[in-house]
């Protein structure tokens, strides 16, 4: 009986993989943005910051996708062997292409982040405390972003050495470290954003039903949290030997985060799309009397609030300029 043949296993690709994935998580991450833009439009409501910040996100991460497919070129999905013995050459591009796809990460999900805050505020914004609350979480984001992306930068001494293959590696950061350092505030920020509404969103006079659907569309906003921690714990295990190859979970992970993230940011925004029909049937409230609390808010005000009405329509949110004259199912001011 005959021995078969060998397989070279040097010869593997995983570039088809790498392109056809990169693509489809580019139109999921990018499909929310004009329908965002298109629920603002039919509500009537004005473009605010956590409208400008998803826009402002998808150009980083657009670069950070065609920085993938340029990748491929240069070796990602390929053994280094194979890489090495045809393309020798490749190597320094591959390593400048992780270099910039590293620096990308911030620009992408520090807007994000801020994105939602912004939410947070323009329904929320009358809760003074509450308001702040999200500043602060606006101003830590913003810090973090800036930490993590100068410690990218200067990851090596000199800079040039992040993408030396024949360097000496002594003179730049431990990678894992510096990855588990900086994403674990990352994923704790996630949480915290996550959780900030629920307190909040709990005290309305609603049906308990109803809370529950209001704060899962709104915590949908911050559901790239699990994706974090699954970025954090594939990028702490890339293996060194074989990087063009090992390195392809990180293409994936690092993807699917901000494309996860620009679409559940544009989702608690979407509610004018459905129809009327469906809003009305899904949060119709059969309490007798249909009682809710109302209360007055100062015609001055320069804040938002999301109208929670008899639909519970409350993703028809306000311009910053446009005066609102009372809000329902809020609890009274004593309250607060």
């Amino acid at each position: 009986m005959s021995a078969r043949p060998a397989v070279d296993s040097s010869q593997e690709s995983r570039a088809t993989t790498i392109v056809a994935t990169v693509i489809i998580l580019w139109v999921i991450g990018s499909i929310g943005i004009p329908l965002r833009l298109w629920a603002r439009r039919k509500s009537g409501a004005a473009l605010w910051w956590d409208d400008w910040l998803v826009i402002i996100a998808w150009v980083p991460f657009a670069a950070v996708c065609i920085a993938n497919l340029i990748g491929v070129h240069f070796g990602a999905g390929r053994h280094t062997v194979w890489v090495l013995q045809h393309h020798p050459d490749h190597m320094v591009p591959f390593l400048k292409y992780i270099y910039t796809g590293e620096i990308l990460y911030p620009f992408v999900i520090v807007p994000v982040k801020c994105s939602i805050c912004c939410l947070y505020i323009r329904i929320f914004g009358i809760y003074k405390a509450f308001r702040w609350y999200n500043y602060l979480f606006i101003v830590i984001t913003v810090l973090w972003g800036l930490a993590n992306l100068f410690g990218l930068i200067f990851q090596c001494h000199p800079i040039h050495e992040a993408w030396n293959p024949s360097g000496d590696r002594s003179m730049c950061v431990n990678l894992k470290a510096f990855l588990v350092g900086t994403n674990t505030p990352n994923v704790i920020l996630d949480f915290l954003i996550l959780v900030a509404p629920i307190p909040l969103i709990w005290r309305l006079h609603l049906l308990t039903r109803k809370k529950i659907l209001i704060i899962a569309v709104l915590t949908l906003g911050a559901g790239e949290t699990a994706f974090s921690l699954i970025r954090l714990a594939k990028l702490t295990s890339l293996g060194a030997t074989d990087l063009t190859w090992d390195y392809f979970i990180a293409i994936i992970w690092s993807t699917v985060e901000p494309s996860v993230g620009l679409l559940c940011v544009c989702v608690p925004v979407l509610g004018p799309l459905l129809p009327r029909s469906f809003m009305d049937r899904v949060t119709s409230d059969h309490r007798s009397g249909d009682q809710f609390y109302r209360r007055r808010i100062p015609r001055n005000s320069s804040y938002i609030v999301g109208k929670i009405d008899r639909t519970a329509d409350f993703t028809r949110l306000d311009g910053p300029n446009q005066r609102i004259e009372s809000s329902d199912a809020l609890e009274d001011s004593s309250n607060r």
